[in-house]
């Protein structure tokens, strides 16, 4: 069963059953009722499967399918995995019952990450190649640190951390002075955390700030603006080997993170 196969690989009790989702005649079924809770078990169990075989993935297309007991979801997803020096990428597909969270003929929309009322805001569960792993809420012991909310691949580890530090009105393009100084905060911390952080680039441009490490055999990105009036800080780290894939992978990743933004 698909459900005791991923509790076993990851940990993960997600709550589905029914079938392997490889065909249309042979779906997963997702057991919730809420439609954007169905599109998040959906993307869980599609980075289950990655995960497990250390592909990296992004979602391609959600469609409606016809089954043979009714409608079911179709997400088509984009896979990349290596084949000698061939790096072959390829669109796989699983397929879905949500008939418990959707109306016949209707897809679950495009899953996010509710960040809590006090941030009012939502991330998406994928950035690039990366995908949503958990979320601390830091403002019950350190009012003003907002949120910290994990992004992983096969060899990418990322946080993504939304916070104001009480301050009010941030914007990076019309009162950018403190955001330039929060920038020094971090980089000073990426010296602290990481000894051996050297800077190799700095790769900022209009309304985003930013800078490539080398730590040890990694690479890191750090990357920071403002969204909503809050700090949007993005760090995202390519462990080894560095191979060309990987390195495509983190590249497409920050400019995903981006776009984003609207930088």
């Amino acid at each position: 069963m698909l459900r005791e196969i991923i509790k076993n690989a990851t940990g993960r009790d997600l709550p589905i059953s029914g079938g392997s989702g490889m065909a249309y005649d042979d779906p997963v079924i997702v057991d919730v009722t809420d439609s954007m809770v169905a599109a998040r078990v959906e993307m869980e169990v599609v980075h289950a499967l990655s995960s497990k075989l250390g592909l990296y993935w992004n979602t391609v297309h959600k469609e409606v399918a016809r089954g043979l007991h009714g409608d079911v979801e179709k997400l088509d997803y984009e896979v990349k995995r290596v084949e000698g020096e061939q790096v072959i990428i390829e669109t796989r597909s699983v397929y879905f019952d949500v008939s418990r969270a959707v109306s016949p003929s209707e897809k679950t929309p495009i899953p996010m990450i509710y960040l809590g009322d006090r941030a009012a805001l939502s991330l998406p569960y994928e950035i690039g190649w990366v995908h949503y792993t958990g979320m601390i809420d830091n403002e019950v012991e350190n009012p003003g640190l907002g949120v910290s909310v994990s992004y992983d691949g096969p060899q990418m580890r990322g946080t993504l951390f939304v916070y104001d530090k009480e301050l009010v009105a941030l914007d990076i393009r019309q009162t950018p002075e403190p955001v330039h100084q929060e920038f020094n905060a971090a980089t000073e911390d990426m010296a602290r955390i990481y000894g051996d952080a050297r800077v190799i680039r700095d790769i900022s441009k209009p309304g985003l700030l930013a800078k490539v490490y080398a730590v040890g055999d990694a690479i890191s990105v750090l990357q920071l603006t403002t969204v909503a009036g809050r700090f949007m800080l993005f760090r995202l780290t390519l462990e080894p080997p560095l191979e060309q894939h990987n390195f495509a992978c983190l590249q497409q990743s920050i400019s995903f993170f981006e776009a984003m933004v609207g930088a």
